[in-house]
């Protein structure tokens, strides 16, 4: 009797072993082989709770079609619903075909893969959990990944790093890395930075100087360490901007490119111009092509256009969200009355001259005067339209931004947060992370989205597109006035060119 109530027991053992390892392998995350078309899931995996970090092993079969970034607006979406890959995080802006994204145990996506990256790769993450999240397009499908192990680090594997905001609605944060490895420090608190902060770098004291940048790389060759945020107050910063991006593809109505400004917005724009610079006793060819060829055009982007609608929209000079009946820009659908606004205002510029602080050539005292006005300006709390070329002076490509926070780093750079539409997603939220960089002397601007920036122009006077108004109301008097004066500020600084090359 004993010795079968020996062999049951060991049956039992065995079995309930069995159940357990299948389990085991059963939860850890794995998609199907192979995966469908238009298919976003997310698989959570939890480890131990005394679990500082993990270590996340894939299949060698793990694969995906490669994604590649587009100019098309493609958000992870779950049932008609953004999900973690949504506008927030804005973690998939520019993805397009399939990819697989890792959050770690903060919540924060560490990266997206796509092809053979993370076949038979071990990935860390922070935390004693993650997710995983697979989305896929319209065509093509592939094995899809598998996890097959998931190893715990505790403390002795990880470096941990606590950093200090020194705002109490902020809080702190504390991160995990793999002991060894390169960490890039964070560069702002996620949907918790201070309104109008820019977050300029670390120190290793509260009261001290900051010792590197924010997003500077160090080594995790440390148990624990302390980091205290330094900030600078950002001049202004509103949020009300479109969602949307200065892209061919994007402005699609119907299934139809919609470059073309309604009948009526056409009309009141023809009237304008005729009034600002009227036809004289001479034809005005610049004029007559724009009139004539205008309504089939297509726009390489509409990046002026959105710039001036966000600028006059913001300082009350027109109401464009009055059309959808919308609280702010941000919950604007794009439709015909909104295209027409963007490409009235895209119009009004090509066909007129409005009155900016221009700059065509670099590394010269006008170029520097040109930047040091704009940055003090926009520091003086005003909104400024910028348009630059890249590459060397009267080079073709142009693009348009919107500048409307200023502040000076801890190395002396001038910084300017701008709004530009081909990147709408970094000025979400507050993270205001799209920054042009001024030399400390003003003599030249760089952005990290452009390889060069040559000839530059701006402004911050909105009410000169009065005479401009897509409401068919003119002020063409005081344009000229303006205009005048803008010519006589031109000549003096001819001069002054002159008198410096001459020295006079």
């Amino acid at each position: 009797m004993k010795k079968l109530i020996s062999v049951i027991m060991c049956i039992c053992l065995l079995s309930s072993l069995f159940v357990f390892t299948s389990y085991a392998e059963s939860a850890l995350p794995e998609s199907e082989h192979n995966y469908s078309d238009d298919f976003y899931g997310e698989w959570y995996f939890e480890g131990e709770k005394e679990a500082k970090g993990l270590l996340i092993t894939f299949s060698y079969d793990t694969y995906v079609e490669f994604s590649f970034t587009t100019d098309v607006i493609f958000p992870a979406v779950k049932d008609g619903e953004l999900t973690v890959g949504d506008l927030v995080n804005s973690s998939y802006w520019d993805k397009r075909g399939d990819f697989i994204g890792i959050y770690d145990g903060y919540g924060e996506l560490i990266g997206t893969y796509d092809g053979y990256a993370l076949a038979g790769q071990t990935v860390f993450v922070g935390g004693n959990n993650f997710t995983i999240v697979l989305s896929t397009d319209e065509e093509l499908n592939f094995y899809g990944f598998k996890v097959t192990d998931v190893t715990p680090c505790y403390e002795s594997d990880v470096s941990e790093i606590t950093y200090v905001s020194g705002f109490d609605e902020t809080g702190n944060i504390t991160r995990a890395y793999k002991r060894g490895s390169e960490i890039q420090l964070i560069s702002e608190f996620p949907e918790n930075n201070p309104e109008l902060y820019a977050l300029t770098g670390w120190s290793d004291t509260d009261e001290g100087a900051a010792l590197c940048p924010e997003d500077a790389v160090i080594t995790a060759d440390f148990d624990t360490a302390t980091l205290y945020a330094k900030w600078v107050k950002v001049a202004l910063a509103p949020e009300e901007v479109f969602p949307f991006r200065n892209s061919s593809r994007y402005f699609v109505i119907d299934g139809e490119d919609r470059y073309v400004m309604n009948k009526e917005d056409f009309r009141r724009l023809q009237l304008n111009l005729y009034k600002t610079f009227g036809p004289g006793p001479l034809p005005n060819p610049a004029l007559s092509i724009v009139l004539a060829t205008y309504p089939y055009w297509e726009w390489q982007g509409s990046c002026y256009g959105i710039a001036a609608v966000t600028a006059l929209d913001h300082y009350g000079i027109i109401d464009v969200k009055a059309t959808q009946g919308a609280e702010n820009l941000i919950d604007m659908e794009l439709d015909y009355e909104l295209l027409s606004y963007i490409n009235y205002y895209q119009a009004v510029v090509t066909g007129s001259f409005l009155i900016e602080d221009k700059a065509f050539i670099t590394d010269n005292a006008l170029y520097t005067d040109c930047l040091k006005n704009m940055f003090e300006s926009v520091s003086d709390g005003n909104i400024v339209i910028f348009t630059f070329y890249e590459g060397a002076a009267f080079f073709t490509f142009g693009h348009t931004v919107l500048f409307t926070g200023a502040y000076t780093d801890e190395n002396g750079n001038h910084v300017l947060i701008a709004y530009d539409c081909n990147y709408p997603m970094n000025y979400y939220d507050g993270s205001y992370s799209t920054r042009f960089m001024i030399t400390p002397d003003f003599s030249s601007i760089s952005y990290e989205n452009a390889d060069s920036i040559g000839a530059i122009n701006w402004t911050d006077d909105f009410s000169q597109f009065k005479a401009f108004d897509i409401d068919g109301n003119t002020d063409t008097i005081g344009w000229y006035k303006a205009l005048i004066n803008h010519y006589i500020e031109m000549l003096r600084n001819f001069i002054e060119l002159l008198k410096g090359l001459f020295n006079i």
